[in-house]
């Protein structure tokens, strides 16, 4: 991978690089890069830059050698269809899956004002206003992705259409570590699959309070497309509504508002209502697929391929997912 000293220098050429960036008048010379958080597969700056045209600000994201999800070509067109059909979403700016330019895929957009760390939005007084509509936004926003496949070129043809449960389940079971209650809602979703929609949908992949931009008046920006796929949209509606996405917030959708008001504004918007079977199915197995990225993140690093406190923290989690799968099948009186 391209040293990470001479990163500003080569991200300047490759945005100056005519047809790269169309919307930055070259030349394109960067003037401060500040470190993102960021996730397994990705790392993200906030970049300053002058143009031609004057400063401006832009992320930058790069693809990690061996990083999961789409292509970050795939990604951006993704975005760019989903602002056409009326998301939110950042200006995509410029996009690579060549690794010379800067050292791997990468996506550069429009820098975006306002804040995405959950425990803030649900608690901090400045976010009061928007609590209040974010549910209902977010749901509008939902509605639209799923208008994302009908209005698709060949961009979204190019996302996956994998059958959720069999990876879910080989992850889990690649592991080879005993874990009873897995077992116990794989087999549980095994015998209560729901039948799959007539036509897939572009699925965002991970739907939630942490991905979205938010600023005093609500949802800014949807964030965060690298898991996205093909598949059924209540997939979205559910893991939204996963216990460890509500942050210890009261509501169970968002942390912010009951089930019933968010599937509702969800179809006011144009989305399809799911039948409670199915809503039920997607909310069991995305508290499954949470326990199972908990124990592969920790299995990083017992297994000595990453040292990290915070990988294994999360190996703790494994059994509060186990008890909400639990709840979730009756097994403990009321569901969580």
């Amino acid at each position: 991978m391209v040293g990470d000293d001479d990163l500003p220098h080569r991200l300047g050429v490759w945005l100056s690089t005519p047809g790269v960036a169309p919307d930055l008048t070259a030349p394109v010379t960067v003037t401060g890069m500040d470190r993102l958080s960021g996730g397994a597969s990705r790392q993200s700056w906030a970049v300053d830059i002058t143009t031609a045209d004057g400063p401006r600000r832009i992320v930058v994201q790069r693809k990690r050698p061996g990083g999961l999800g789409a292509s970050m070509g795939l990604e951006a067109n993704l975005v760019r269809l989903a602002r056409h059909a009326g998301v939110a979403v950042a200006t995509v700016l410029a996009d690579t899956d060549d690794s010379s330019h800067i050292g791997g895929g990468a996506m550069v957009v429009d820098h975006v004002a306002g804040e995405s760390v959950a425990s803030r939005l649900l608690r901090q007084p400045e976010f009061a206003d928007a609590r209040t509509v974010l549910p209902a936004q977010a749901a509008a926003a939902l509605a639209a992705i799923g208008r994302v496949h009908a209005e698709a070129d060949a961009a979204a043809d190019g996302l996956r259409l994998d059958d959720q449960l069999e990876l879910i389940a080989a992850l889990h079971r690649g592991l080879d570590r005993p874990q009873p209650v897995f077992e116990l809602a794989l087999r549980w979703l095994a015998a209560h699959r729901p039948e799959p929609p007539p036509t897939p949908q572009v699925v965002h992949g991970d739907y939630r309070l942490g991905n979205f931009m938010v600023d005093a008046t609500g949802l800014v920006a949807v964030l965060d497309w690298e898991l996205a796929h093909l598949g059924d949209p209540a997939e979205d509606l559910a893991w939204a509504c996963v216990k460890a996405w509500r942050f210890g917030g009261d509501g169970v959708a968002l942390g912010l508002a009951d089930i019933n008001a968010w599937v509702d504004a969800y179809c006011e918007a144009g989305g399809t209502r799911p039948d409670d079977h199915r809503l039920r199915w997607w909310l069991v197995f995305g508290t499954l697929r949470w326990g199972v990225i908990c124990e592969l993140q920790a299995a990083a690093h017992l297994t000595g391929m990453v040292d990290s406190v915070e990988l294994a923290v999360l190996g703790r989690r494994v059994a509060e997912t186990e008890h909400d799968l639990l709840g979730l099948l009756g097994l403990l009186g009321a569901a969580g």
